[in-house]
């Protein structure tokens, strides 16, 4: 007897026939769902299609329950089948509507976010929660973000932070880790547009077009995050901060803990600190406004989704980044307690681990309490001499320092990270802040030669043309025109619309 079925009437086998187009369908569905939670809803699948009759499919007739009627007794197996692939795809439609209801939506006040397996630490931006008037994908890593009137979004930061942007904003993050600042920037579009990097770079960079970004940051060794506006560069480290750009206004940086280094045009990089705020077109460093420092003080009380694991360079428990015994480290801890011999205490009454201490110091400074905020760096230095977050201590000690006009103190501090040169985002900083000290204390060879090692180290740096006008004056002073002729005609070469472009003009027009 010949098999006269067609496709539709084949039996639903586990391998073949429905499952694997299911499955299929599963893969592709919006939101992607895990290999865990496909399993799991085509396993609900099979369970309702196994309760229905198997062997109505063979001979094509209905059980007859001898009423007669025939109405409902005899539904040809095809039927049956397309009736059995309408259930099922309707079952896919709504499982993932409700997966992307319950993925997308926004966490309670005082309950869960999203949930481990929602955030990857190794994305550089991931949204996980929006406010606004229309739908907007999160959970997944994004290249681009553009929000209208009254939007707000919050994002995470590949494990280091998080970030809330303010609508009507448009934002994008660099793709290359090696990416100057000068490359081609991903075109920002209605929404996500693709997928970031699988593995987090270690120095994220975002394009801020306009908008209001607040963000928090936790330092790691080697790794930093730059926002880019318009007309200003922001390197962050640890702190809570927050940037505000538009087309035709100048850019904003406020500071709430911590701090950050900010640079417009060919002007030397300056430290924004804690409490301060700065605006790009006069490089003003003044009080930040209460507005601000709400939105940044609201910003940190709000809920955060849980991470998957640990970015990367994070230690498996804090206390683990202290090591003992002979290593390599041993003499840079030696060189940590010769700092802090020279006049500093170690504060071992201050407990905590590294990272409870450089968090309770950022407080102290974000509260003016630069006492207590020396007392939590100088327990962190003595306590944990090798740990990552020794040159952020030596950096801030040195900042301080210098701001109190204590500048032994700074060159100790400032030098530390230098000569370390571990983190290479305090690295330049540190080493331009020391040749400022060099300068506020009048000492004029040690300064010219800091400067000299500067530009040879960092020639692409944006402190770069300061530090050759300072060099020109330093040799204008000690040797007159045959000495600063060429230092301002290389300013005018390499600096042309920088700041003191007109001034180093008529100086070399001078000298003629």
């Amino acid at each position: 007897m010949s098999d006269t079925r067609d496709h539709d009437d084949e039996p639903v086998d586990g391998a073949g026939g429905l499952t694997e187009p299911l499955w299929q369908r599963l893969r592709e569905a919006e939101p992607r769902l895990d290999d865990l939670r496909r399993a799991r809803l085509l396993a609900g699948i099979r369970a309702q299609l196994s309760e229905e009759p198997s062997d109505q499919a063979d001979d094509g007739h209905g059980d007859d329950d001898g009423d007669g009627d025939g109405e409902s007794a005899f539904v040809p197996a095809g039927h049956r089948r397309r009736l059995q692939v309408a259930l099922v795809i309707g079952l896919v439609a709504a499982a993932a509507a409700l997966f992307l209801v319950w993925r997308g939506s926004a966490p309670e006040p005082g309950g869960q976010g999203p949930t481990l397996a929602e955030i990857d630490p190794l994305a550089r931006v991931q949204p996980y929660l929006y406010q606004g008037p229309d739908a907007y994908p999160t959970g997944r890593p994004v290249r681009a973000l553009a929000l209208g009137d009254a939007a707000l979004l919050r994002a995470s930061l590949g494990g280091q932070g998080h970030f809330t942007l303010h609508g009507p904003a448009q934002l994008s993050v660099e793709p290359s880790a090696d990416a100057g600042a000068g490359d081609a920037r991903p075109a920002a579009t209605d929404h996500a547009s693709g997928d970031a990097s699988g593995d987090i770079s270690d120095n994220v960079r975002l394009h801020l077009e306009r908008g209001l970004l607040v963000a928090d940051y936790r330092h790691a060794p080697g790794r930093s995050l730059t926002v880019i506006t318009r007309d200003a560069r922001v390197l962050v480290t640890g702190t809570l901060f927050a940037v505000e750009a538009s087309d035709d206004a100048p850019t904003r940086v406020s500071v709430m803990r911590g701090s950050v280094q900010v640079t417009s045009g060919s002007r030397a990089s300056r430290a924004v600190a804690a409490g301060q705020s700065w605006t790009a077109d006069v490089g003003y460093i003044g009080p930040m406004s209460e507005e601000t420092r709400a939105l940044m003080e609201e910003h940190a009380a709000a809920p955060t989704p849980m991470h998957a694991g640990r970015a990367p360079g994070a230690p498996a428990d804090p206390g683990d980044v202290h090591t003992s015994g002979a290593a390599a480290g041993d003499g840079e801890r030696a060189a940590v307690r010769r700092i802090l011999d020279a006049g500093e205490s170690a504060a071992p009454a201050l407990q905590g681990t590294a990272e409870e201490l450089y968090r309770d110091a950022e407080t102290a400074m974000g509260k003016g309490e630069s006492a207590r905020a020396r007392s939590l760096l100088r327990a962190l230095l003595g306590r944990y001499p090798d740990d990552a977050l020794v040159d952020v201590a030596h950096y801030e000690l040195g900042r301080m320092a210098f701001d109190a006009a204590d500048y032994a103190r700074a060159r100790r501090h400032l030098g530390a990270v230098v000569e370390r040169g571990r983190d290479p985002v305090f690295l330049e900083p540190a080493a331009y802040l020391r040749c400022r000290v060099e300068l506020a204390d009048a000492r004029a060879s040690a300064a010219r030669q800091c400067l000299r090692g500067f530009r040879d180290r960092f020639p692409r740096s944006p402190s770069d043309a300061e530090a050759l006008w300072q060099l020109a004056t330093l040799a204008a002073e000690s040797g007159g025109c045959a000495a600063a002729l060429p230092l301002w005609q290389a300013y005018l070469r390499q600096h042309a619309g920088a700041r003191h472009a007109a001034e180093a003009a008529q100086r070399a027009q001078a000298c003629r």
